[in-house]
């Protein structure tokens, strides 16, 4: 039997009959009921109300589905494997579960000023009210910010105003205010082989960010030419998010129309402002550590800090101790002679365990970038601080860094550090694995394998008499000395009359004038430098 209030035509539709009457509408209907509940969406009546938190709603379902909220009710699970979401309404579930799919084929609105598609025409009406109209009709009630949804307004209260942080780690009690925020931060605990990483897919770029918005923002700075630019003269700075520019735009401004209330002082924004109270007016808490007077704005900052007093992290080799966990990941490459970062130049070869050293090395290859001019030589640098190290060592031999134990002046400090553990303290970490030879430093164990174990030795050839090298260096000597311009260099001691080839030459011979302390054990010969007495003890005792 059928309703009494729809009517069918010749063909067997239902015949609709019951039109809207409100303005710019006219929707048909089949049945009065539909129409009642239709035209609440005119009317500003919100006869449904939330018995928890008083919220109104015009529908009965919404009001519904509103309450599941309050019981973190979610009945609606997905079924896809490893998935394990779950939902309030069956709409919801419904539109994830396209997500699994292709994401592009439910996405049937499409944008009349851009490319841009949407799965949902209420989307389409908000990107473009908030995009292309530009249209801001919410005001928050505590600052005069605008926003183009209630949401927003909702999330700029919760965040900045009221500062609330309802999400907790697990691991280390961190509060966040978004989920997004906590994701990030758990993040953080785990190693750099488990993180998430977004490296750029543009080749030879090799950039890698640990969130995919500033991935994004790279893309279209970098790669595409697009971002947001400063509109004020003679600037034309790019930017790749509008939150950036409106930073920047800032700093242009002398209008400064925030004032802190505790000492009068002009800030050029309501973040400069907030920040600014938390510094100079908040809350200080002070390190605990004796002998420590630093105090700090958050607690966050202050464990931080604490860190710094405490070497907890232990190296499983050498048994160092270091502060962060980078600190440490880095260290251990030195162990396991693990080097991630490689050079990409054909035919190069360089790798290293740590990226500064790769960009170091890269601009290497840049001989064409090469513009700062050595003013006492012909040589050319890439950047001021290699143009500055240059003039500082080789031109005005300067030599900052000088040991207390015995006053020898060193060039940075990281020479003084060698000098000290292996002149002073008789260091000698790196083993070699086939003679059981010690060294101080790693480049003198690479040497020295490269000459004594090598299968396959690699040696430099002199072009002028055919003699070969196992150094660059040694080449160098010997070509300065035997086929040079004819320099020489005198002895500076009277009555010796010795003239060397070389300037290394003429400083080993000097040497021997100088007071013999380093003594043989085997016959307690005394020599005036290490050197002198390793070729004694090859020549003699071997």
């Amino acid at each position: 039997m059928k309703d009494s209030g729809t009517q069918s035509n010749h063909d067997g539709r239902i015949k609709r009959k019951f039109r809207c009457e409100h303005s710019s509408c006219g929707k048909l209907f089949t049945r009065k009921e539909h129409l009642d509940v239709h035209f609440t969406t005119h009317s500003s009546l919100r006869p449904y109300s939330c018995p928890i938190c008083r919220k109104t709603f015009k529908h009965k379902n919404a009001l519904a589905t509103h309450i599941k909220i309050h019981n973190e009710e979610q009945p609606h699970l997905c079924g896809f494997p490893n998935c394990g979401k779950s939902f309030r309404s069956l709409r919801g579930l419904r539109l994830h579960e396209k997500l699994h799919g292709d994401p592009d084929a439910y996405k049937v609105f499409q944008c009349p000023s851009c490319p841009k598609r949407f799965g949902r025409r209420a989307r389409l009406k908000g990107h473009e009210e908030s995009v292309h109209l530009k249209l801001k009709p919410f005001r928050c009630p505590l600052c005069p910010k605008y926003f183009g949804t209630p949401s927003q307004v909702k999330n700029h209260l919760s965040q900045f105003h009221l500062k609330e942080k309802p999400l907790k780690c697990d691991q280390c009690g961190k509060e966040c205010g978004t989920k997004t925020a906590l994701d990030s931060h758990r993040e953080t605990h785990k190693s750099l082989n488990d993180r998430k990483l977004y490296p750029c897919k543009v080749p030879r770029c090799g950039r890698i960010f640990r969130h995919e918005g500033t991935l994004k923002g790279h893309e279209k700075l970098v790669h595409e030419g697009l971002g947001f630019t400063c509109g004020v003269a003679n600037c034309g700075k790019k930017f790749a998010t509008r939150s950036y520019l409106r930073q920047h735009e800032a700093a242009h401004s002398l209008q400064k129309e925030c004032i802190c209330t505790k000492c009068g002082k002009m800030l050029g924004s309501l973040n400069k402002l907030e920040r600014h109270d938390k510094i100079v007016h908040g809350t200080r808490y002070r390190c605990k550590v004796a002998k420590c007077r630093l105090d700090f704005c958050s607690v966050s900052r202050l464990r931080r800090h604490e860190v710094t007093h405490v070497a907890r992290l232990e190296c499983y080799f050498c048994h160092k101790f270091f502060k962060w966990n980078q600190g440490i990941e880095n260290h251990l490459r030195v162990h396991t002679l693990e080097r991630p970062f490689s050079c990409k130049v054909p035919h190069c070869g360089f790798a290293s365990g740590q990226k500064s050293n790769l960009t170091s090395h890269e601009w290497t290859h840049d001989k064409g970038g090469a513009t700062l001019q050595c003013a006492s030589c012909p040589k050319k640098f890439l950047t001021r601080y290699s143009l500055t190290t240059h003039e500082n060592r080789v031109h005005l031999k300067l030599k900052p860094f000088t040991c207390k134990l015995c006053g020898k002046g060193c060039g940075d400090p990281g020479g003084l550090k060698i000098h000290i553990s292996g002149f002073h303290l008789q260091e000698k970490p790196h083993k070699c694995g086939d003679c059981g030879a010690e060294f101080t430093v790693k480049c003198s164990l690479d040497k020295h394998w490269e000459s004594r174990h090598a299968e396959s030795r690699k040696v430099f050839e002199c072009r002028e008499c055919g003699r070969t090298w196992l150094t660059v260096a040694s080449l160098k000597e010997h070509m300065e000395g035997e086929h040079g311009q004819g320099e020489e260099f005198p002895c500076g001691f009277t009555g010796c009359g010795k003239v060397a080839k070389t300037l290394k030459a003429l400083k080993r011979h000097e040497a021997t004038h100088s007071s013999r302390e380093v003594t043989c054990s085997e016959c307690g010969k005394m020599y005036a430098s290490r050197g002198s007495l390793s070729e004694h003890v090859k020549r003699v005792h071997f």
